[in-house]
Order: structure tokens, then C-alpha cells, then sequence
């Protein structure tokens, strides 16, 4: 597919019509690559005209699982998997920001159901700008799992790099966390668990053209476009 980036008319020309004649120009060279178009916005009523439909997203909750290394009283419980522990990045230190964009640069779909490829400038500005985003970087496993502060006794997973997704509780295991239940904004379906679908508050996902898409899905803050 095709992603619509940005859309923007300096404010003297706006309401005359620029942004859409702009817009029907690139359509029309899309039409002709024979790819479908999507884009995120919060007037999804300023597309529907140009034959954008829009798509309902969702977030996905459910009890956590045990997570691979416990901790119970004064034991500590470890699955038969090797247990990886995750630092907290500092995208302030070059070498922290170097591991970032080397893993972006072969990561593997974070769900087979959905999901945004490429984009690592909007991941790296979602991770850089103003929001709460929390990246963590698990050495063992290669992989950078980025997470959110979220209402007290459950975690949210924003979005997870890696070239194989690890499961769910080898994550939490690796961030040395034991939540009563976890929210992941993308299909979990990589994740060896799966959770009710939830209401989300976020931008409008549009689709211009054919391209199959589940009754159930969301992107992640890291891959907005």
C-alpha cells in the first residue's frame, strides 16, 4: 500500500480547493500503480469525498500471563526458557539511538493480521516527541519493545521490533514486570496470548482502494503516518 504522509495548505490559500486538487493528482498516479491508499487523520470527513473509507480501531486487552521469570515472596520462579532481562534506552546517548535505527532496519512484521512496515522516522519522532513513550531494549533477544504508563495494576505494549517477535511473557519477563492484565496497541497475534478487543481513542485509519483488512485491528503510535 501506499501511506499519505502529511497534507498541509498555507493558510492564505486555504478553503480554495489546493489540498484536494493536490490530493486527487496523487490518487490518480496511485490509481495507476494499481495500489491501495491509507492514512490516519481527525477529519475523516474531509476524505470520505475523495473514496476513503474509514476503519474502526481497536486495542486489545486480557489477563496477563505469567511472565517467564517470576517473583513469589522471597522465591523466584523461572520458566524453562532462558530469561533475558531489558534496559530503558536513553535516546539522548548516540549508542542507544544507533541500536534504534538498526533494528528498524530489518524488523519483522509485529503482526501476520496487520501491521506498518518501513516508517522509521515516524517511529523515531513518536519515540522522541512529547508523549510517554517508554523504549526498552532486550539484549538477549535483539529486540526493542516499547511500552506506555497505563492505569495502576496493568501495563500497555505500544509496539515491539525485533527479527522474531518474542511471546508475551518473555517480554514481561525481560522487563521484570507482573501486571494483572496487559493492553497491546497491534494484534497480538505473535505474542502466544490474545485479548478482548477494546475501545482506543485514537486517529481515524482510511482506505482508498481494495485491501483486505481484519475485523479487528490498530496502529500503534510508533507506526502513525
Amino acid at each position: 500500500a501506499i501511506g499519505i504522509q502529511s497534507v498541509v495548505t498555507r493558510p492564505a490559500w486555504r478553503r480554495r480547493g489546493v489540498a484536494r486538487a493536490l490530493l486527487r493528482h496523487v490518487l490518480e498516479w496511485c490509481d495507476g500503480q494499481g495500489r491501495p491508499v491509507l492514512l490516519m487523520t481527525d477529519i475523516p470527513a474531509f476524505y470520505a469525498p475523495l473514496g476513503f473509507v474509514s476503519h474502526r480501531q481497536t486495542a486489545f486487552r486480557g489477563p496477563a500471563p505469567r511472565p517467564a521469570c517470576a517473583v513469589h515472596g522471597a522465591r523466584t520462579v523461572q520458566s524453562a526458557r532462558t530469561v533475558h532481562s531489558a534496559r530503558r534506552l536513553d535516546l539522548t546517548r548516540p549508542d542507544d539511538l544507533a541500536l534504534v535505527v538498526a533494528r528498524l532496519r530489518d524488523r519483522v512484521a509485529v503482526s501476520a493480521q496487520f501491521a506498518v512496515l518501513g516508517g522509521p522516522g515516524a517511529f523515531l519522532l513518536a519515540l522522541l516527541g512529547p508523549g510517554r513513550l517508554e523504549p526498552w531494549w532486550i539484549a538477549g533477544l535483539e529486540c526493542l519493545v516499547v511500552t506506555q504508563p497505563c492505569a495502576a495494576g496493568g501495563m500497555c505494549l505500544v509496539d515491539v521490533a525485533a527479527a522474531a517477535i518474542p511471546a508475551l511473557d518473555v517480554i514481561l519477563g525481560a522487563l521484570g514486570v507482573a501486571p494483572a492484565w496487559v493492553e497491546t496497541r497491534f494484534p497480538p497475534d505473535r505474542l502466544g496470548w490474545a485479548g478482548a478487543c477494546c475501545p482506543v481513542d485514537a486517529l481515524t485509519l482510511m482506505v482508498r482502494g481494495v485491501l483486505p483488512m481484519p475485523d479487528a485491528l490498530l496502529l500503534p503510535e510508533t507506526a502513525w503516518f
